[in-house]
C-alpha cells in the first residue's frame, strides 16, 4: 500500500495510475503510440485556441484515486497546478 503523498512525490518510470492504496503500472510506449500521442496533441494545439493538450499529467479523478491519461485536454488558463483535481475536458488513452 502506498500513501497518495507519496504516489504524488515519487516519480514512476514507466507511470503508474494510482487507485485506493495499490500502483498499477502502465506499459512502456511504443514508437507508434509516442508518434499518435504527439500528433494528437499538435493538432489540438493547432485548431482548438481556446484550449490546450498535454501529454502524461497525472488527474485526480476522485479521493485516492489519480490516473495518468496519454492525452488531456483542457481550456487555456484553467489548469490547475500541479494537478488538475477537478474534471477536465478530456482524457485520452491511445491503445
Amino acid at each position: 500500500m502506498v500513501s497518495v503523498e507519496e504516489y504524488l512525490s515519487t516519480n514512476y518510470k514507466p507511470n503508474c495510475d494510482y487507485v485506493d492504496g495499490v500502483l498499477y503500472q502502465k506499459h512502456w510506449g511504443t514508437t507508434t503510440h509516442g508518434f499518435l500521442q504527439g500528433r494528437v496533441g499538435q493538432l489540438v494545439n493547432a485548431g482548438f485556441p481556446d484550449f490546450v493538450a498535454a501529454c502524461e499529467v497525472t488527474v485526480k479523478i476522485r479521493t485516492r484515486k489519480y490516473l495518468v491519461p496519454d492525452l488531456i485536454v483542457e481550456r487555456r488558463g484553467r489548469n490547475k497546478a500541479p494537478y488538475p483535481s477537478e474534471p477536465v475536458h478530456l482524457c485520452i488513452e491511445i491503445l
